[in-house]
């Protein structure tokens, strides 16, 4: 039976595409630092959300604010995430899975602050 890290570990062929660089080295899946952007943009949410309710009291169960941040990050993400040799199709199409993403970041964030507190966002 294969073990846990043999399941989550690529061994990319020669010839794939998997490969980039030339290297022919196993890479973990799940650990790199584009698969920890959406945790960590939900994880920074939450406390830029708890900050700001210390100033605004009652912003880290207010839909807008929380709506407000994400949007924010999600715009940054984007931003951070653009490259200049991307054609017009493509910034278009980023723009896309950005805004879905900026979705689902509020929806996380909805959530946790919802199942963390017992308050239901007003």
């Amino acid at each position: 039976m294969a073990s846990l890290t043999d399941l989550m570990t690529v061994t990319p062929t020669r010839g794939s595409s998997v490969v980039r660089g030339g290297s022919n080295n196993p890479r973990g899946v799940w650990i790199t630092p584009e698969s920890l952007t959406f945790p960590g943009a939900g994880a920074l949410a939450l406390a830029l959300l708890t900050v700001i309710n210390y100033f605004v009291k009652g912003a880290n169960t207010s839909v807008l604010w929380q709506a407000g941040i994400c949007a924010v990050l999600g715009v940054l993400i984007y931003f951070y995430s653009l490259k200049s040799e991307l054609t017009a199709p493509e910034r278009i199409f980023g723009a896309v899975v950005a805004f879905l993403n900026t979705l689902l970041l509020f929806g996380s964030v909805a959530g946790l602050i919802t199942l963390g507190t017992g308050i239901a966002p007003s």
